[in-house]
């Protein structure tokens, strides 16, 4: 099982949480810079249909911008 260390995404409160927004997952992306041997992933429901693909590509470019590489889930086994 591989963390969500930034969450997802949620443009809505759900469960008592509140809404998490790209802008959300891209700063929390730019904290865990901090983090020596980190990473960031978040979850992002593609057949949600309430959830346009246009925060999808905002998130990843936003985190790309900070110098992240996406890899596959079995680079990080």
């Amino acid at each position: 099982m591989l963390p969500e260390s930034l969450g997802s995404y949620e443009p809505e409160s759900h469960n008592n949480n509140p809404p998490r927004l790209a802008a959300d997952l891209v700063n929390e992306a730019k904290a865990n810079l901090a983090v020596r041997d980190g990473f960031a992933s978040f979850y992002y429901h593609p057949s949600h249909p309430y959830h346009p693909v246009e925060p999808l590509k905002e998130t990843v470019e936003g985190i790309l911008a900070l110098g992240y590489i996406f890899v596959s889930p079995e680079r990080l086994l």
